[in-house]
């Protein structure tokens, strides 16, 4: 029997999907797979569900280029042209710091939260 508490009530709809989501991710996958039962994870399945259950972890460049279809390099790649943050403690709001944050491309490996978007280039014809 599971010994850890679940909630009574979410306030939200995604709220719940969101818990289910975690909770039968976390135990089939994550749990089971560590001892050998359930998904047979890849090692970069196993590394993004550490970094997303564990405090200040961080995925590896390779790991988020695995996740996200990117080629192999691509990351160490891009690192001279940005600026590596890789200790910002969680919920800092970087507008506050940064005044063109607006205009910034972000590559998050620190939380649960990635996005990489491929935008086409459109020439304008006049």
């Amino acid at each position: 029997a599971d010994e850890k508490e679940h909630p009574d009530v979410f306030f939200h709809e995604s709220d719940a999907l969101d818990y289910c989501d975690d909770y039968l991710v976390g135990r089939f996958c994550y749990e089971l797979d560590s001892v050998g039962v359930g998904c047979s994870l890849e090692p970069y399945m196993r590394e993004y569900g550490q970094s997303v259950r564990g405090p200040g972890a961080r995925l590896s460049e390779s790991a988020f280029e695995k996740m996200n279809d990117l080629p192999v390099g691509v990351m160490d790649a891009l690192r001279p042209f940005c600026e590596v943050r890789d200790a910002e403690p969680e919920g800092r709001n970087l507008t506050d710091e940064l005044p063109n944050m607006g205009r910034a491309l972000c590559f998050i490996l620190k939380g649960a939260l990635s996005l990489v978007q491929m935008i086409p280039v459109v020439e304008e014809h006049r």
